[in-house]
This record gives C-alpha cells, sequence and structure tokens, in this order.
C-alpha cells in the first residue's frame, strides 16, 4: 500500500485486473487505488479495466460504487476512444453495482 502511489495507470489497471480475476479483494487495498485512480491521467483501457475489476470483486460495495461514480465522467469524456469491449465491461460494470437484481421466481412469474 505504502508504493501504490509510484504505480503508472498501466500497472495499477494490470493488478487491479489480476486480483478481480482472482477474485482477490482487500478493502484498504481498492480504497486506496480508488483514491489514486482517480487523480491519474488514464486512458479508456485503463478505465475499463478498473471499473471492471472493482465490479468483478465486490459490485455493491461503498468503494466499488464510488469509485464507479467518480471514473464515470472520464470514460464518459473518452467514450470516443473505447473499443467495443471496453463499452460492454464498462456497461456491465455499471449496470453490476447499481443495477436492480431480478431474483429467478420474479423471472419466471413474467
Amino acid at each position: 500500500l505504502l508504493r501504490l502511489n509510484e504505480f503508472k495507470p498501466q500497472e495499477l489497471s494490470n493488478v487491479l485486473w489480476g486480483f478481480a480475476t482472482n477474485s482477490f479483494f482487500h478493502e484498504a487495498f481498492y480504497a486506496s487505488a480508488s483514491v489514486i485512480a482517480q487523480h491519474m491521467e488514464l486512458q479508456a483501457q485503463h478505465l475499463a479495466n478498473i471499473v471492471w475489476a472493482f465490479a468483478r470483486v465486490r459490485a455493491k460495495h461503498p468503494v466499488t460504487q464510488a469509485t464507479t461514480l467518480a471514473l464515470l465522467p472520464h470514460c464518459t469524456k473518452q467514450l470516443d476512444t473505447f473499443k467495443p469491449q471496453e463499452v460492454s465491461s464498462t456497461a456491465l460494470a455499471v449496470a453490476k453495482c447499481f443495477g436492480h437484481e431480478i431474483d429467478h421466481m420474479e423471472k419466471r412469474a413474467t
């Protein structure tokens, strides 16, 4: 955690992606990474990876929701540089963070 502020955008994005892929969540690390990411010059791929990584491990966690809300304006400013996969992974992450979950019984009834 002490050297996290020395990470470059690609390094932070890669670490968060790796942690999320392995379902690793450490609240203090993610909280620190969130603050640092918000002050970085992030490209589309970094933004998409970071938002996806937070949503992958703890979609409804307050740190995830705050990070997503903080990074979304950056995403919209750069939307024309996002590749289709980056758009879809970001949209999915936002849906997981803030979307209404329908249980299986409710789906069957409609």
